[in-house]
């Protein structure tokens, strides 16, 4: 008997030999694991709460997700649960580096390797570390000769106490102890420490970095520096008259004899002994030389380098540039004669007024300054009205500041576009305040004011977005002292000008103030501050000192030839404007306006 089969039948079979293919075509493409092993090496570069952890991938054949390594206060720490580095997929044999940051100070901790193939995790083996209690900070290269360097570096001990600390060095890079290394044990209070390291040879580079020992050595970051046959500096200038200057220079050798010396300048970079030129004879014994540069015009910026001449060549220093340090008198000042003004720039403008006349009214009135044609165009007054110095504050960028009763303090902003101040919202300090003081830091703004019945100085940053107030670290106050406030960067300086010497600096960076070296003793005088070439400067009556605060250290420069106080000073685009204030130990106002072309001194 004839079967008939049905239409279904042949539906479903042709349904059942469709997924057979797909099976059998899955089965073809399947990919195979991955064959791999991992492995943990040494973990190193340990600094306070940064540590580095290498490990090895092996690869045989085959591709893997995920790599990196898993670290944690516990045993066995896994992919899943705890800190790890990632570095996604890879399908060949290689070393790796995981940097580890936000690790505890003396702490044990346990790193391993991992690696990820088709969601299984395979494990490298475990290896413990402990986290030194300190932090070696970086090292700063002070001076350098032909075979010795000195340096400068600092600790910050984080818990427990520093057994010995220095610095290492080799001609490879990262030393270690194991190479050349200082030994010191008892560690300033500040932290910072200096040594020169000597013995060492001239036309070699040497790498360079401190350290620390507490559980653990504890390593700064490298530096390297070249150690030449003859060395040049210039250390400083000094103005002898209108059109003379005195330039003195210091030169270290290494077995070589130096048969002319001296200083040449010119108006062009780079000059040489085929421009103006001294020549002070063969070089013996002293490390200083001296040259008098005459017949110099005081409406030129010249260019000088000093020289020393060898059998075989010709040796420069670092060019440094001068131009007389007379101030040029630009332009005078169109409102009422007046001390204590304030300035401040946008947009490398310069804006200048307030202050107090010489009836003591606070003014209200401001200008701002074009150095194209040294003329001087009147703006919007301030909106607030001055009666005390120490009861406003004016910031670099154009934020005033008015303390309008003990507890408040009214914002405003000059906008230039629309020649107008615009209001923020009033801060109320929650505390009787006096002394204000401003900086700009990093591209934020800072208040400083002390408490009128305390005895610290309270700073606050200013978020203008959204008119709020952030209180940061306060320090101590004496409430007999009064404060003026400059700025270098993300650090800002106060400096009492009242019956205490002191300067504390602010460090926006790590919202921390340190106490440095106390300018010279100037007593009950508003001085000038200004920063040029990463140095401040500071003047009264005729005395300029500078400040370097790579070293914290203040030296004497070349005298001012003006006896102004109260008057103000900015910089603007390397040129240095000075202007009003009033003669020192003098019953009257000085009302011009000058750029000032300040030495440049090492």
């Amino acid at each position: 008997m004839k079967t008939i089969l049905s239409p279904i039948f042949y539906i479903i079979a042709l349904v059942s030999l469709s997924v057979l293919c797909v099976i059998s075509c899955k089965k073809e493409e399947k990919i195979e694991p991955a064959e791999f092993t991992v492995a943990t090496g040494d973990v190193g570069e340990l600094n306070g709460n940064f540590g580095v952890a290498s490990g090895i991938l092996r690869m045989t054949s085959g591709k893997i997700n995920n790599y990196g390594h898993c670290w944690s206060e516990y045993q066995n720490p896994t992919y899943e649960n705890d800190s790890k580095t990632e570095f996604g997929e890879s399908a060949d044999t290689k070393e790796f580096f995981s940097e580890m940051t936000n690790l505890k100070s003396g702490t044990m901790y346990f790193v391993r390797t991992f690696a990820v193939s088709n969601n299984e995790v395979i494990y490298g083996n475990e290896m413990p570390f402990l986290t030194p209690s300190i932090k070696v900070n970086g090292t700063f290269i002070l001076d350098v000769k032909t075979n010795s360097v000195f340096l400068s570096s600092s600790i910050d001990v984080l818990e427990g106490a520093v057994v010995n600390y220095g610095f290492c060095w080799a001609t490879h890079d990262n030393p270690t102890v194991f190479d050349y290394k200082s030994e010191l044990t008892i560690l300033p209070s500040s932290g910072v420490y200096y040594e020169e390291i000597n013995n060492l040879q001239s036309e070699k580079t040497y790498y360079i970095r401190a350290y620390g020992r507490s559980e653990q050595i504890a390593y700064g970051p490298v530096i390297s520096v070249y150690l030449e046959r003859i060395k040049l500096d210039n250390e400083s200038i000094d103005q002898i008259s209108d059109t003379e200057v005195q330039i003195k220079s210091s030169v270290d050798f290494n077995d070589v004899e130096i048969i002319e010396h001296g200083h040449c300048w010119s108006l062009n970079s780079n000059p040489t002994i085929a421009d103006g030129h001294t020549e002070l004879g063969p070089f013996t014994g002293n490390t200083y030389f001296l040259s008098n540069i005459k017949d110099l015009n005081e409406n030129m910026r010249y260019n000088i380098r000093s020289y020393v001449t060898t059998i075989d060549t010709t040796i420069y220093s670092d060019e440094i540039s001068y131009k007389l340090a007379f101030p040029l008198f630009i332009a005078q000042f169109p409102g009422d004669y007046r001390t204590e003004a304030l300035t401040f720039t946008i947009n490398d403008k310069i804006y200048l007024g307030f202050g107090f006349n010489i009836y003591d009214v606070g003014q209200k009135d401001i200008y701002l300054y074009n150095d194209n044609d040294n003329s001087w165009e009147k703006k919007a007054d301030f909106p607030i009205g001055l009666y005390n110095f120490g009861d406003y504050a004016m910031s670099s960028n154009g934020y005033g500041f008015r303390l309008m009763t003990s507890d408040y303090i009214r914002v405003n902003n000059y906008n230039p576009v629309t020649d107008s101040w615009e209001s923020y919202q009033d801060f109320e300090t929650g505390f009787p305040a006096l002394n204000l003081n401003s900086a700009y830091l990093n591209n934020k703004l800072y208040i400083s004011m002390a408490e009128r019945d305390g005895d610290k100085v309270r700073l606050f940053e200013f978020n203008d977005a959204n008119e709020t107030w952030t209180e940061k670290s306060s320090r101590t106050y004496l409430s007999s002292d009064e404060e003026l406030a400059f700025e270098f960067g993300a650090k800002g300086y106060w400096i009492s000008i009242s019956n205490s010497n002191y300067m504390w600096e602010y460090n926006s960076l790590t919202n921390q103030w340190t106490e440095k070296s106390a300018p010279p003793d100037i007593g009950q005088v508003k001085p000038l501050f200004f920063t040029y070439n990463d140095k401040g400067y500071m003047q009264y009556e005729t005395i300029v000192y500078q400040y370097d605060p790579t070293i914290d250290d203040w030296t004497q420069t070349t005298d001012f030839s003006q006896e102004l106080e109260k008057a103000v000073m900015i910089l603007v685009n390397d040129n240095i404007y000075i202007g009003l204030g009033s003669y020192y130990n003098a019953w009257y106002h000085n009302e011009n306006f000058y750029h000032y072309y300040p030495v440049i001194s090492k």
